[in-house]
């Protein structure tokens, strides 16, 4: 994870950049560990591969690289000579090829999915007071971001895990910045004058990036999330700037439904040899571990959901409850 100060590195440029690595049992964040690493970010459309090893670690003795392309899975953790290589995240990127026209991608739906799909669309539309704004001009992009976080507020992304369209100047200021190179999207589903859901996307040459999303979970019924990608995506199809639109990375229902691709990433950090940067990977290691037997013991005894609905409703009672979780889709 990075500081999350401005909108994610996506042009494959290697920068310097502070890098948390998060340490979590079930939904509760327990600490980070902070560090200064040389961090690059693979496109789609690029073929970089995981590294193996590293001929050498930058002066700041760490190297991160996100999404790198995998052609299997790899162990998570490898001593070398010159580093320590741990993995995470290996799963699979869902992305849209945005090359046809957009009749020929929704026709790609199962029957059912696209009916399902297109009543949901016509629903909305058909609600008083609907709206599609797209943002994207240098002048609109603070706009954007001001009506977004009123919906932002709401969501689990931002309650449960901080995982929200951020609310920093610093953010506004970069967000700006990439609308001046026309590299930003933005989209609001707007009911009766209330907005009820946003897209972020964030652009580099020719991939899109689905970097932030959220909804008013009170309009939930209505799959406002849902129906905003579609007519996001009828956009996106119709300018014919952009090659692929990035779902980013986890295997959650919206992304396999809408994906028609996948690539198998993982995020491959090396670590100079120090005892602080082996006790944090090995401790990292250890509460990975520990939370993945926990979440699947807790499944099976049936009490997984219970104990999360009961950690959001601390969080929403007590802010300095720090959890995190994934984000209905």
């Amino acid at each position: 994870m990075d500081d999350g100060g401005s909108p994610p590195v996506r042009d494959g440029e290697a920068l310097p950049r502070n890098v948390d690595l998060n340490y979590s049992l079930g939904d509760v964040s327990l600490f980070r560990f902070r560090f200064r690493a040389l961090v690059e970010t693979n496109r789609i459309d690029r073929p970089q591969q995981a590294p193996d090893a590293l001929a050498s670690l930058p002066e700041c003795g760490a190297a991160v690289y996100f999404g790198a392309k995998m052609t299997c899975a790899l162990p998570s953790l490898r001593f070398m000579r010159s580093a320590i290589r741990y993995i995470r995240n290996q799963r699979k990127t869902y992305f849209i090829d945005l090359s046809a026209s957009f009749d020929e991608y929704v026709r790609g739906f199962q029957s059912k999915t696209r009916k399902k799909l297109q009543r949901s669309v016509k629903k909305i539309m058909a609600l008083n007071g609907f709206e599609c704004c797209l943002y994207r001009a240098p002048d609109s992009a603070a706009e954007f971001h001001r009506i977004a976080r009123q919906i932002a507020e709401k969501t689990y992304q931002e309650r449960l895990f901080q995982g929200a369209l951020p609310a920093s100047q610093q953010f506004v200021s970069a967000l700006c910045a990439k609308a001046q190179l026309d590299l930003f999207r933005g989209f609001i589903l707007v009911l009766d004058q209330q907005p009820v859901a946003y897209i972020c996307c964030l652009a580099d040459d020719v991939v899109v990036h689905y970097a932030y999303v959220g909804y008013d979970p009170q309009f939930s019924d209505l799959s406002p999330g849902t129906v905003l990608l579609y007519l996001a995506l009828e956009h996106l199809f119709a300018e014919r700037k952009h090659r692929f639109l990035e779902l980013g990375s986890g295997e959650g229902q919206l992304k396999q439904v809408f994906g028609r691709s996948s690539v198998l990433c993982g995020d491959v950090y090396f670590f100079r040899w120090t005892a602080s940067n082996v006790a944090a990977v090995l401790v990292h290691v250890a509460v990975e571990g520990t939370s993945s037997l926990l979440g699947k013991t807790l499944s099976a005894i049936g009490l997984r959901q219970r104990i999360r609905k009961g950690l959001r409703t601390l969080r929403s009672k007590v802010p300095g409850v720090d959890t995190k979780g994934q984000a209905p889709q």
